[in-house]
């Protein structure tokens, strides 16, 4: 598998919101500017809008609430594009992730250390690594961007109770 943090991925930085009402977030891009904005609701259970820089809904997300495992629901629009399934044991936290396509997605990642690759067919392609100034966010090349980044966001959100300062990703 090759490493998902090469040159070749594209990164972003998410930083929390100096002052907003519910977990809000702004997703940067290695030039510096904003290209996605992370509207985090204030509710029960994991809930947040994935938008670009126009304000435009790009994806939703759903907690499913009182469900065996952690569940989140990502739609566009109306039509459900993936479910990411929280699963966690002492040592490693593993999350399935559904697409509407039947196409399977597979996280996996330490809790302690809070270093996340979401695989496909075991192949990397993406990394979500806890650094300095927050989490790192590494996207293959030609895969779908606005998706990965909401998987990205619900796996850090399920993963910490508490949602940290800021969250990164380069391009």
């Amino acid at each position: 598998m090759g490493a998902p943090d090469t040159l070749l991925f594209h990164t972003f930085l998410l930083r929390a919101k100096f002052i907003a009402l519910g977990e809000d977030f702004r997703i940067f891009g290695a030039d510096g500017r904003v290209h996605y904005e992370v509207d985090g609701k204030v509710r029960f259970g994991v809930t947040f809008v994935l938008e670009d820089v126009a304000g435009n809904a790009l994806l939703r997300a759903q907690e499913q609430l009182l469900a065996a495992y952690a569940t989140v629901h990502l739609h566009r629009g109306q039509a459900l594009a993936a479910t990411v399934i929280k699963r966690q044991s002492a040592e490693r936290v593993d999350f399935a992730i559904d697409l509407a396509d039947g196409t399977e997605w597979m996280a996996r990642g330490s809790f302690p250390a809070e270093d996340y690759r979401i695989l496909r067919g075991g192949a990397g392609i993406a990394r979500i690594r806890q650094g300095d100034g927050g989490y790192t966010i590494a996207l293959a090349p030609g895969e779908d961007e606005p998706l990965l980044l909401a998987v990205a966001v619900a796996i850090v959100r399920q993963a910490r109770p508490q949602p940290p300062a800021s969250v990164g990703a380069t391009t």
